[in-house]
């Protein structure tokens, strides 16, 4: 039997509520995945049902931009979802492999599914419009534009990864929720993080632009022992690079008058274009997978951990961060939601690929060490705030401090 997993959804308002009504619903099964279109324009012949999902709309629209709230957006997007169930079930594969590369999840063709109404029609009728065609699609990750990778960066094709699987049940199955660990074909298990790179990192690693790239850094640091190999941080294993004709083969190229039910404007030359592009997109990177039990963030207000516990950790962070600025390296985008408690309680620091978050490091202070040694002094105050609670703490909506 087939599960259906909501992966995403996007909506269109409009500025003043009137124009580009629409929304778009994104859900995998295993082997499909689909996108449910509610335009605004397919409902107009029916004003019973315009109205009606314009109500939706507008209880989307009012309800996502609000934690407190948003669960009730969630469920006006079952609502919509509902009426394609069936459909959705015809059309999901019967059998699927039993296990799934990146390969299959990464580059499985859109079923397109629209909502149309006719002038009395009181319910929606659910139809295919067909499969995404190639001249739509917008691959992900990044394009080499002919370079060679440096060979001193391990590197693999998406067919070369398998999911690994964290749960017996297939709900929560990575081909369904995304992956995460993933065991690579020289049998090494990973992390996988998905277009999780900065714009311009081709240029940095392949034309030697700019600053290195973080991860270039920190290996530099250990061959040159200024840090730790054993330091609990999360490395670079390699990268994951796809060639664009294996990335476009399997999706159909449509002609220029079947290209426009899909968009009204598009440029001539680009629905003309018969040729798949030969160059190679680097779509993700592969990481230290740490057999953790949550972050930081989630675990420390937890009455299942003692103050002294508390207290480790915020000794441990600060000598982590420590030893990474005496290397002369900067973990980033510092905050306790980037520290993974592995299961012997000992923290790691992930996610260095920059920025910052607000109420932890100071917009002035972004990818310095500066800001990280601010941001280990909030969480140390912010561990303390947890160690002077009663117990009966609660670990979700936990702010930031101020």
């Amino acid at each position: 039997m087939q599960t259906f997993h909501l992966e995403n959804f996007i909506y269109y308002a409009g500025d003043d509520f009137e124009k580009d009504k629409n929304i778009r619903i994104f859900l995998r099964c295993f082997g499909a995945c689909f996108e449910i279109q509610y335009l605004s324009d397919n409902l107009s012949t029916s004003p019973s049902l315009l109205r009606q999902y314009e109500k939706s709309l507008h209880i989307v629209r009012a309800s996502w931009d609000s934690t407190q709230t948003a669960d009730k957006a969630i469920e006006e997007i079952k609502l919509l979802k509902t009426p394609f169930e069936a459909l959705m079930t015809e059309l999901a594969p019967v059998s699927y492999p039993s296990v799934f590369t990146l390969w299959d999840f990464l580059y499985v063709p859109p079923l397109i599914l629209e909502a149309r109404a006719d002038p009395e029609d009181t319910v929606i009728r659910p139809r295919l419009k067909g499969i995404l065609p190639r001249q739509a699609l917008v691959p992900p990750g990044e394009a080499l534009y002919g370079g060679d990778w440096p060979q001193s960066i391990k590197s693999f094709t998406s067919r070369q990864i398998s999911l690994v699987p964290t749960s017996t049940d297939s709900k929560y199955h990575p081909y369904l929720r995304g992956p995460a660990k993933v065991l690579v074909s020289d049998g090494t298990i990973c992390h996988f993080k998905a277009d999780s790179f900065k714009p311009g990192l081709v240029r940095r690693v392949i034309r030697g632009e700019g600053k290195p790239w973080i991860y270039q850094q920190i290996d530099t640091a250990i061959k040159a022992k200024l840090l730790c190999p054993d330091i609990r941080i999360c490395r670079l294993v390699g990268v994951v690079i796809d060639k664009g004709c294996d990335v476009l083969s399997h999706y159909v190229r449509v002609s220029k008058e079947e290209i426009m039910k899909w968009y009204e404007k598009i440029d001539p030359e680009w629905v003309e274009s018969e040729e798949i592009p030969d160059s190679e997109r680097i779509v993700g990177i592969l990481l230290t997978y740490i057999d953790n039990k949550g972050t930081l963030y989630q675990l420390a207000p937890s009455s299942n951990y003692s103050n002294e516990q508390r207290n480790r950790w915020a000794a441990e962070l600060e000598d982590l961060v420590k030893e990474l600025h005496a290397a002369g390296l900067v973990w980033g985008d510092a905050k306790p939601d980037n520290v993974l408690v592995d299961r012997m309680d000992r923290l790691w620091l992930i996610d260095f690929e920059g920025s910052y978050t607000e109420g932890w490091v100071d917009k002035d202070n972004m990818e310095t060490q500066h800001g990280d040694l601010q941001a280990v002094k909030r969480t140390q105050g912010w561990l303390l705030k947890w160690s002077e609670k009663t117990p009966g703490r609660v670990v979700r909506q936990v702010m930031a401090p101020t």
